[in-house]
């Protein structure tokens, strides 16, 4: 399921100094993890993100879909802010439609979501992206996930692991920690 961190296979090697620099996401907006198919960042993620209060997402080919990747991360969101609804269904109806993979309709569904989580949240909230290079080639998606990581509300630290370099600019959103 898309939705739930993939169940843990046998035990886990140690890796404390990873797991102390995925501490530092509490304290930002954005934590982009890199690795090639095999170093583990999905397992790493999925320990970490189980001590902490979390929402997780996995993406896969249909997510180059805008309305696909906005139906999976609004599911994933509402297992831990049930009182987003409102907002997500808007965003749902905005995202359909004969347009529906138009990138500037991104922005604009991601307004929406972060302004919901703006209202809802009142404790952080760790939003895991796990394999986030498989929207690359959607810039409707794409854009999706770059305008979510910088209007996230101050409670929401976005979390991408991807094979590749993320496929939006972070330079600026670096600079602000």
């Amino acid at each position: 399921m898309k939705i739930l961190p993939p169940a843990r296979l046998g035990p886990l090697v140690a890796r404390p100094r990873l797991e102390r620099r995925l501490e530092d996401a509490l304290s930002s907006r954005l934590t982009v993890v890199l690795a090639g198919a095999g170093f583990g960042k999905t397992t790493l993620l999925c320990a970490w993100a189980a001590a902490a209060r979390s929402a997780w997402y996995t993406l896969d080919a249909t997510d180059r879909s805008l309305p696909v990747l906005v139906r999976g991360l609004a599911d994933a969101l509402r297992l831990r802010v049930p009182g987003l609804h409102a907002e997500v269904a808007m965003a749902l109806e905005g995202a359909a439609g004969p347009n529906a993979d138009d990138p500037s309709r991104a922005q604009a569904l991601a307004s929406l979501v972060a302004e919901g989580l703006a209202r809802e949240l009142d404790e952080d909230l760790l939003l895991v992206l796990d394999d986030v290079h498989e929207a690359d080639g959607s810039p409707a998606s794409v854009r999706l996930i770059d305008e979510l990581s910088r209007q996230a509300p101050q409670p929401l630290h976005v979390v991408l692991a991807s094979r590749t370099e993320v496929p939006f600019q972070i330079e600026r959103l670096r600079g602000r920690g």
